[in-house]
């Protein structure tokens, strides 16, 4: 009698999920930004594309309340810094997972008009529906080149808030307008900084200039063509993400029915999409 033997192959399946990140500086500061409230409907539209947004420039509630119109429901999960000066920090998070913990903290150094407004670190942490979990770091740090010195204080008070704050089991992602030149002098000090975390574009798409602040922009400036917005990212030890694409976001002006066209900002913004392992 012949005896059969059957093997039965049963597939093991990490469980993972794809993670659609945006940065944008929405360039809405008091009296200085333009067609504020046409770009702040456009934007409220984009965010529906993401599961996370991080903000910078949103310096007012009106801003952030025309921000918010075109939202829809499922970003219930929220968080603006409070204000601790004449201005907030500008930052703005919006999550369609569950932010489990919010804080912010805000830099000691800064310079100029710029003290007026209260910048810092904003930190969050989500939870998945997989219940996996990342840390998220918005900042906007010290504009123009004169500002170097003033950016290098906030960077090493954002080390220290991670060495002090960040949760080495689970993966940190950092982003946001750094006002740090890719591939100039400074950016290199920056890397050797943080040698921990990837920059994600040079990772991803090392070819390309990816400028941010670029002549092409309706609203900048015609000379200048600088990647001063970044996505980086490290893994943590217990779980990980993986990067799969990353790309400017708002290139092209925005055209509306009465034929008046807007772009985002004066800045292009940085969309990037993480498998999370």
């Amino acid at each position: 009698m012949r005896v059969l033997t059957l093997f039965t192959f049963i597939p093991v399946f990490c469980l993972s999920s794809t993670f659609k990140i945006w940065t944008q500086n929405v360039w809405m500061i008091p009296t200085q930004g333009k067609d504020s409230k046409e770009r702040a409907y456009i934007i409220g539209k984009e965010i529906n594309k993401y599961d996370f947004v991080a903000i910078q420039e949103a310096f007012t509630k009106k801003s952030r309340k025309r921000i918010l119109k075109n939202v829809n429901s499922s970003y219930e999960n929220r968080y603006t810094p409070t204000r601790t000066r004449v201005l907030n920090s500008g930052l703005f998070e919006l999550s369609r997972n569950k932010i489990v913990k919010s804080y912010f903290t805000r830099f000691k150094s800064c310079a100029g008009i710029l003290c007026f407004s209260a910048k810092g670190i904003s930190y969050n942490l989500i939870k998945n529906q997989n219940d996996r979990y990342l840390q998220i770091i918005n900042i906007h740090l010290q504009p123009y080149y004169s500002g170097r010195s003033i950016r290098n204080e906030q960077l090493s008070e954002l080390k220290i808030f991670i060495n002090n704050n960040i949760d080495s089991r689970y993966p940190v992602i950092i982003l946001g307008d750094l006002n740090i030149v890719a591939g100039n002098e400074e950016s290199d000090d920056f890397k050797a900084k943080f040698p921990e975390f990837i920059d994600l574009w040079s990772q991803l798409r090392p070819n390309d200039s990816g400028y941010t602040l670029s002549s092409e922009n309706g609203y900048g400036e015609r000379s200048v063509n600088e990647r001063i917005d970044y996505i980086l990212y490290k893994n943590g030890t217990k779980q990980h993400i993986t990067p799969t694409d990353i790309n400017l976001v708002g290139t092209t002006p925005h055209c509306q029915k009465n034929q008046s066209c807007y772009y985002i900002s004066d800045h292009f913004g940085v969309e990037a999409t993480f498998n999370i392992e």
